[in-house]
């Protein structure tokens, strides 16, 4: 109902700062002496520092200026949605952009999270492939072809040659995925917490075991949204969330299939793709995430479909 002139514009400058400091802070974490972290990471996270400290200097893991690197994962991946979106809707700083997203794919893998490295692929492909088929092709038809072709390829020898002399990118993803598969359990304990989501939903298969009943039984939530809300509120619950995000789904890909039809402002094109990427990487997060249990990526969820049903036709 809102008709708020602008609006999602804003989001989308908010986001697109906030997730840019989160890239610098991880370049920050990674090229800058420990000391120096730490005296500038002390006062802003304050009793957050401890566990901050934890994973950069103990665990080896690049959590930026968060708490854990699943966290600051989660904002970098949101940046490379951002320097998408300017690649093909913004200006003249194409390549600086398409710089900033190889920077921020580097500092992805020095979190060692890969759900978020593996999503900043799919789902920028998907939702470009499916509305915006026509206006990316006629965005490279306006670029020199040769110019994007050379950046293209020099960018990504940069990438290779820095990742592979610099072997500690790969170090900490690779002793992760070793250690895991040691364990036969790829999964990093998911599949454990799945099993005793599902054990639940078969005690109460139709109002459920009771809400955040899995938390406090094993201090962690399951990790996939859709088992946990079906193991906690049963087939009754389960149905009604489903019924409810398949309602939300169904209005925005309407919205943005129209939207981006008729319109013929840039910002808002960028807003609305923005929100739709965030939407559709929320969404498939919840399979191996806490979309809709852990507050940040519910808020940001609701900000994604904020932007993108703000301008209804």
């Amino acid at each position: 109902m809102l008709r708020i002139h602008n609006l999602a514009k804003v989001e989308y400058s908010i986001i697109k700062l906030c997730t840019f400091v989160h890239l610098c802070a991880s370049l920050a974490v990674y090229f800058l002496p420990q000391g120096i972290i730490d005296t500038i990471f002390l006062p802003l996270l304050g009793n957050n520092f401890t566990s901050n400290y934890s994973w950069r200097v103990i665990s080896s893991n690049n959590p930026g200026l968060t708490t854990q690197p699943g966290v600051n994962a989660f904002y970098l991946a949101l940046f490379v949605f951002v320097c998408i979106t300017e690649f093909f809707e913004g200006g003249k700083k194409k390549l600086l952009y398409i710089a900033l997203l190889f920077v921020s794919m580097l500092m992805i893998l020095t979190t060692a999270k890969r759900s978020a490295l593996i999503l900043t692929v799919i789902v920028p492909i998907l939702f470009y492939t499916k509305f915006l088929k026509g206006r990316t092709v006629q965005t490279m038809k306006k670029l020199s072809t040769t110019k994007i072709a050379c950046g293209f390829v020099f960018i990504a020898l940069c990438f290779i040659y820095y990742v592979s002399t610099h072997p500690e990118f790969l170090m900490n993803l690779m002793e992760k995925e070793k250690t895991l598969s040691s364990a036969r359990d790829i999964s990093n304990g998911r599949y454990n917490l799945w099993d005793i989501a599902y054990q639940g939903f078969l005690s109460s298969p139709l109002y459920g075991i009771g809400l955040k009943k899995i938390y406090n039984q094993t201090g962690f939530d399951v990790h996939n949204t859709y088992i946990q809300i079906l193991a906690e509120t049963g087939i009754m619950g389960f149905s009604a969330f489903i019924f409810s995000l398949a309602c939300v789904y169904k209005q925005s890909v309407y919205n943005v299939k129209k939207y981006i039809r008729i319109c013929t402002d840039s910002k808002d094109i960028k807003a609305i793709s923005l929100g739709f990427m965030i939407f559709l990487f929320l969404i498939i997060y919840g399979f191996v995430g806490n979309t809709f249990i852990d507050y940040l990526p519910f808020m940001l969820f609701s900000i994604s479909v904020f932007m993108i049903n703000l301008k209804r036709y």
